[in-house]
């Protein structure tokens, strides 16, 4: 896991607890200034977590394989509030690295909650693999690993948006 995808939940529980001392404060220039470089901030953490794994799904491509043990794979139900669900892959897939035991559960990198049949997809791929299943991983952490590499063009989906939270931040400030 890298850096900013560690962090971005602090920096996201900061960046809401500045929008309510906003709304509780009424207003208050130091509030809005503090949401606003709180909003900036959580940008700059998505360009950065967005660049590092665009960067590691083009890596990943010429990662060592080892075979891999399919445990389990279904898709998973998560309630999206009031417009329904939201389905994800989940797959446990374990692997051997210098006689060490790791665990994948990423199908591929940046996994997104999508539709049930997308889910599903991503599921078939990989029991298809079943009987030549091979998990690719970092061979400077051999426990970062990914059972179908490379890059997808959702995945600049990511820095995208943290371009223009930080385009807004600055917009609003300014205003």
């Amino acid at each position: 896991m890298n850096f900013a995808n560690k962090y971005s939940g602090v920096v996201i529980c900061m960046f809401i607890a500045s929008i309510f001392w906003f709304a509780i404060s009424g207003g208050s220039a130091l509030s809005k200034n503090c949401s606003l470089l709180m909003l900036f901030i959580l940008g700059s953490f998505m360009i950065i977590g967005g660049i590092e794994t665009i960067t590691d799904s083009i890596n990943s491509i010429n990662w060592p394989t080892e075979k891999g043990v399919l445990k389990t794979a279904l898709v998973v139900r998560h309630s999206s509030g009031t417009s329904g669900f939201i389905y994800k892959p989940a797959v446990v897939v374990e692997y051997e690295v210098g006689g060490v035991k790791h665990t994948c559960r990423d199908v591929r990198f940046a996994d997104t909650l999508g539709t049930r049949s997308s889910a599903k997809l991503a599921i078939e791929q990989v029991k298809a693999l079943k009987d030549d299943l091979k998990v690719y991983y970092n061979p400077v952490n051999s426990g970062f690993s990914v059972i179908i590499p490379g890059f997808t063009v959702s995945m600049a989906l990511t820095p995208l948006v943290g371009v223009s939270a930080i385009i807004a931040s600055i917009a609003i400030y300014f205003a």
